[in-house]
């Protein structure tokens, strides 16, 4: 079938068809952006969840690692204190002086050693900061105070000596 059309108005005939199909083309490129805004959002709903499980993980995970570090705290320090109630009930006088000395020596290293492994922790980051502070800074005090030797310049108690300078040492 063949329309005949006078010569110029042939080439408004193309010229319209070429603005329907551009008209087209863009309606097919707008619904072709909206889905892929679209897609985008669910994808980054989806990665904000997955960021959000992988922090309440890590929160979970610090607060496994600060209860550990508690528990061994606390059974050092009732393990100290059995050492006192076992030397009042020793037999003789010479034994419960040797035997109060190494049990007591003993014991004061589990202590003290549970503390240093709890500020290796701090300071590699791997509990949260703020609390462990608020949790272990008169500990430490007390720590210190019962035995200054730890905080001395020779002992190998680095990371002991470390966070309580970074604590109590405001002048460094």
């Amino acid at each position: 079938m063949s329309i005949l059309l006078a010569e110029g108005q042939t080439s408004d005939v193309a010229a319209i068809i070429s603005a329907v199909f551009a008209g087209f083309a863009v309606l097919v490129s707008l619904f072709s952006l909206w889905r892929s805004e679209k897609a985008n959002e669910r994808a980054a709903d989806a990665d904000s969840r997955a960021n959000s499980a992988a922090e309440s993980s890590h929160l979970v995970q610090l607060a496994e690692v600060e209860y550990t570090m508690r528990a061994s705290i606390d059974a050092s320090r009732i393990r100290f204190e059995d050492v006192a109630l076992q030397h009042a009930t020793a037999l003789s006088e010479k034994e419960r002086d040797e035997a109060y000395e190494d049990i007591k020596g003993t014991t004061a290293e589990a202590y003290i050693n549970a503390y240093e492994e709890a500020c290796t922790k701090y300071t590699d980051g791997k509990v949260d900061k703020t609390r462990f502070k608020k949790t272990y800074q008169v500990e430490l005090r007390r720590l210190a105070d019962s035995f200054p030797d730890v905080f001395a310049g020779s002992s190998n108690r680095y990371a002991i000596k470390s966070v309580y300078d970074e604590w109590e040492n405001t002048e460094a």
